[in-house]
Protein backbone atom coordinates (compact mmCIF):
# COMPACT_ATOMS: atom_id res chain seq x y z
CA UNK A 1 0.00 0.00 0.00
CA UNK A 2 3.05 2.26 -0.28
CA UNK A 3 2.95 3.12 3.40
CA UNK A 4 6.19 4.18 5.09
CA UNK A 5 6.38 3.03 8.70
CA UNK A 6 9.29 3.92 11.03
CA UNK A 7 11.03 6.15 8.53
CA UNK A 8 13.51 8.65 9.94
CA UNK A 9 11.91 11.67 11.62
CA UNK A 10 11.73 14.93 9.72
CA UNK A 11 13.53 16.75 12.53
CA UNK A 12 16.75 18.69 11.94
CA UNK A 13 18.01 17.66 15.39
CA UNK A 14 17.76 13.94 14.57
CA UNK A 15 21.23 12.37 14.74
CA UNK A 16 20.47 8.84 13.57
CA UNK A 17 20.10 7.34 17.05
CA UNK A 18 17.88 4.25 17.35
CA UNK A 19 14.23 5.10 17.91
CA UNK A 20 10.98 3.28 17.33
CA UNK A 21 7.34 3.06 16.21
CA UNK A 22 4.71 0.96 18.02
CA UNK A 23 1.35 0.18 16.42
CA UNK A 24 -1.44 -1.46 18.39
CA UNK A 25 -3.58 -4.47 17.53
CA UNK A 26 -6.22 -4.28 14.79
CA UNK A 27 -5.07 -0.86 13.61
CA UNK A 28 -5.58 -0.31 9.88
CA UNK A 29 -3.11 1.76 7.86
CA UNK A 30 -4.32 2.64 4.38
CA UNK A 31 -2.47 3.73 1.26
CA UNK A 32 0.44 6.18 1.54
CA UNK A 33 0.35 6.51 5.32
CA UNK A 34 3.64 7.70 6.85
CA UNK A 35 4.56 7.23 10.50
CA UNK A 36 7.99 8.54 11.55
CA UNK A 37 9.92 6.99 14.41
CA UNK A 38 11.02 8.92 17.50
CA UNK A 39 13.41 11.84 17.19
CA UNK A 40 15.92 10.88 19.91
CA UNK A 41 17.52 7.73 21.18
CA UNK A 42 14.89 5.41 22.62
CA UNK A 43 11.96 7.72 21.80
CA UNK A 44 8.80 6.03 20.45
CA UNK A 45 6.01 7.18 18.15
CA UNK A 46 2.88 5.24 19.19
CA UNK A 47 -0.42 4.49 17.47
CA UNK A 48 -2.91 2.66 19.67
CA UNK A 49 -5.18 -0.31 18.97
CA UNK A 50 -8.30 -0.32 16.79
CA UNK A 51 -7.33 2.85 14.91
CA UNK A 52 -7.99 3.70 11.27
CA UNK A 53 -5.48 5.92 9.47
CA UNK A 54 -6.93 6.65 6.04
CA UNK A 55 -5.11 7.41 2.81
CA UNK A 56 -2.24 9.89 3.01
CA UNK A 57 -2.22 10.36 6.79
CA UNK A 58 1.09 11.56 8.27
CA UNK A 59 2.10 10.97 11.90
CA UNK A 60 5.33 12.77 12.75
CA UNK A 61 8.01 11.89 15.29
CA UNK A 62 7.18 11.29 18.94
CA UNK A 63 3.39 11.44 18.51
CA UNK A 64 1.26 9.44 20.93
CA UNK A 65 -2.09 8.36 19.50
CA UNK A 66 -4.64 6.62 21.71
CA UNK A 67 -7.01 3.74 20.93
CA UNK A 68 -10.01 3.87 18.58
CA UNK A 69 -8.74 6.95 16.75
CA UNK A 70 -9.82 7.72 13.17
CA UNK A 71 -7.71 10.03 11.04
CA UNK A 72 -9.45 10.94 7.78
CA UNK A 73 -7.71 11.21 4.42
CA UNK A 74 -4.65 13.50 4.40
CA UNK A 75 -4.87 14.37 8.11
CA UNK A 76 -1.46 15.36 9.47
CA UNK A 77 0.07 15.50 12.94
CA UNK A 78 3.22 17.50 13.62
CA UNK A 79 5.83 16.09 15.99
CA UNK A 80 5.13 15.52 19.71
CA UNK A 81 1.31 15.64 19.38
CA UNK A 82 -0.78 13.61 21.86
CA UNK A 83 -4.22 12.38 20.76
CA UNK A 84 -6.56 10.88 23.36
CA UNK A 85 -8.72 7.76 22.86
CA UNK A 86 -11.80 7.83 20.60
CA UNK A 87 -10.90 10.95 18.61
CA UNK A 88 -11.77 11.59 14.96
CA UNK A 89 -9.50 13.97 13.09
CA UNK A 90 -10.62 15.56 9.85
CA UNK A 91 -13.96 13.79 9.75
CA UNK A 92 -16.17 16.87 9.46
CA UNK A 93 -14.38 18.22 6.42
CA UNK A 94 -14.53 14.82 4.75
CA UNK A 95 -18.24 14.49 5.58
CA UNK A 96 -18.96 17.98 4.20
CA UNK A 97 -17.11 17.28 0.98
CA UNK A 98 -19.04 14.05 0.44
CA UNK A 99 -22.34 15.67 1.39
CA UNK A 100 -21.73 18.57 -1.02
CA UNK A 101 -21.17 16.17 -3.91
CA UNK A 102 -24.38 14.31 -3.07
CA UNK A 103 -26.36 17.56 -2.67
CA UNK A 104 -25.21 18.84 -6.05
CA UNK A 105 -25.82 15.47 -7.69
CA UNK A 106 -29.42 15.29 -6.43
CA UNK A 107 -30.42 18.94 -6.77
CA UNK A 108 -28.26 20.24 -9.61
CA UNK A 109 -27.54 23.29 -7.41
CA UNK A 110 -24.36 24.42 -5.71
CA UNK A 111 -24.16 23.05 -2.19
CA UNK A 112 -24.42 25.59 0.67
CA UNK A 113 -21.29 24.20 2.34
CA UNK A 114 -21.01 26.87 5.04
CA UNK A 115 -24.65 26.39 6.05
CA UNK A 116 -24.13 22.63 6.07
CA UNK A 117 -21.05 23.04 8.29
CA UNK A 118 -22.92 25.33 10.70
CA UNK A 119 -25.78 22.82 10.92
CA UNK A 120 -23.38 19.90 11.55
CA UNK A 121 -21.55 21.82 14.27
CA UNK A 122 -24.83 22.84 15.90
CA UNK A 123 -26.05 19.23 15.85
CA UNK A 124 -22.79 18.00 17.36
CA UNK A 125 -23.03 20.66 20.08
CA UNK A 126 -26.61 19.64 20.84
CA UNK A 127 -25.66 15.94 21.05
CA UNK A 128 -22.81 16.66 23.46
CA UNK A 129 -25.15 18.24 26.01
Amino acid sequence: SHAVIAGPPQDLKYDGAPSFVEIGDRTSLREFVTINRGSREGFVTRVGSDCLLMTGVHVAHDCQIGNNVVMANLATLAGHVHVEDRVTIGGLEMLLAQAAVQFESWTGCEAPVEAMKAAALAAAEERSR
